[in-house]
């Protein structure tokens, strides 16, 4: 929700036009802009009269002067105003009697529905969360027996990941096991990992109801599914969300937060990833992924975009209220950078002929996450492919509202769903 204020101008042409600014960041222009469009006809001599009111009601507006002489002022030219409504053509007085307000009411918002809202208020989950990063801190050479026997009765296939494919110690009864795992939970006591993860997490209420959100859009959508249970676990910073059967395992130590220290020697732009605020997009991601393989081994550059445009709306369903920049974990300049050139990304894949590339090399050039985007600019937004590749899925489902996120999932004929978007940035 953005606050917005309502300006007019006139010009020595025919024609009113308009601009919403930002208020935030609004300057009184001395010309009309180019971005300015014509919105109807207008009686000259009215329309003079209405640019000078309305330019000095903007000024007083911007400077934010609120005392009792402007707004005599201001009441008094609001009048004036309304006389030479009359003169205006009907649809432009229409116009300005929404549009234009007192000065204690410019500051209307500017609201589109979310497109992605779902009513999940009469959706229940049962949330199960088992906080194995905690459980392993006891763990010693004296005990390591009975608790291998207790792990894995409780976390079965995941303790098999879990000392397999994250800490890569083999299995829980092969030589040296014990040992290597003691030296692992040795290793997060003496460096302060147990802690850090406990003070920036706490008692994981707020995650936890977070998670639950997301899993009750996760059943709007796929009511037959059976829910994962989540297992919190520290992995030596080697991975984020993890799923495995009928698990979903959250690696803790790499939701730190960028400046942690833990992270000292990584690229900034991997670090800036690390921070629990992105920590339900990755787990929407791996649902994502679990559920939905890419159809092709090798994919051309359109085959990639498209495959990662329908899981950033997968991820945009799961997290309806989250922000666009934490969705696409953006910087807000890399978001804005984003918009603003989709266009041009377009054109510039066209013109090189690259959508049916399966260059390799270019194709995580375009797709894959970077500091920014290598072919475009230093400046761009990282992954800019995949965001042209998401307006497309975005204008296909608009395009067709019967579609479920099933059916769009499912659907592997992506030149398909390039025709159906009818997709002109």
């Amino acid at each position: 929700m953005t606050f917005r204020l309502t300006r007019f101008f006139c010009n020595n042409k025919p024609g009113l036009y308009r601009s919403p600014a930002n208020f935030a960041s609004a300057q009184l222009p001395t010309t009309l802009s180019n971005g300015f469009k014509p919105i109807g006809e207008y009686d000259k001599e009215a329309c003079s009269i209405v640019n000078w009111i309305v330019e000095t009601l903007h000024a007083m507006s911007l400077r934010q002067t609120y005392d009792y002489k402007y707004l005599f002022l201001f009441y008094l030219l609001n009048n004036i105003f309304n006389t030479f409504v009359e003169k205006i053509t009907m649809n432009i007085k229409k116009l300005l009697k929404y549009t234009f307000i007192p000065l204690f009411l410019t500051f209307t918002t500017s609201c589109s529905d979310n497109y992605f809202a779902a009513d999940v208020s009469n959706i229940e989950v049962d949330l199960k969360i088992e906080r194995f990063d905690k459980e392993i801190k006891t763990f010693n050479i004296e005990n390591a027996d009975s608790l291998k026997k207790i792990f894995e009765k409780k976390y079965s296939f995941f303790y098999e990941i879990f000392n397999q494919n994250i800490l890569q110690i083999g299995q829980a009864g092969s030589p040296g096991y014990s040992e290597n795992f003691y030296n692992f939970v040795l290793y997060n006591k003496s460096e302060g990992i147990f802690d850090e993860v406990d003070k920036i997490f706490g008692d994981f209420s707020q995650q936890q109801e977070q998670i639950k959100d997301l899993f009750k859009h996760y059943k709007y959508y796929f009511p037959q599914d059976t829910l994962p249970i989540v297992v919190t676990f520290l992995s030596g910073f080697n991975h984020s969300v993890i799923t495995a059967e009928k698990y979903l395992g959250i690696a803790l130590d790499k939701y730190l937060g960028a400046k942690s220290r833990y992270y000292d020697g990584a690229d900034l732009y991997l670090r800036k990833r690390m921070d629990k605020k992105y920590l339900l997009v990755d787990i929407a991601a791996a649902l994502s992924d679990a559920k939905y393989s890419p159809a092709y081994d090798s994919p051309n550059l359109f085959q990639k975009i498209i495959y990662e445009g329908k899981k950033q709306y997968f991820i945009n369903s799961l997290l309806p209220q989250t922000h666009d920049s934490i969705r696409w974990i953006y910087t807000a300049k890399q978001l804005d950078w984003a918009e603003r050139n989709e266009n041009n990304i377009w054109n510039h894949l066209q013109e090189a002929s690259l959508l049916f590339s399966n260059d390799r090399m270019k194709i995580r050039q375009y797709t894959e996450i970077a500091p920014f985007t290598i072919p475009l600019s230093d400046v761009s937004a990282p992954r800019a492919a995949n965001y042209v590749g998401y307006k497309i899925v975005l204008s296909y489902m608009k395009n067709n509202p019967k579609l479920s996120l099933i059916d769009l999932m499912v659907n592997n004929d992506y030149q398909s769903i390039l025709a159906g978007a009818n997709y002109h940035p």
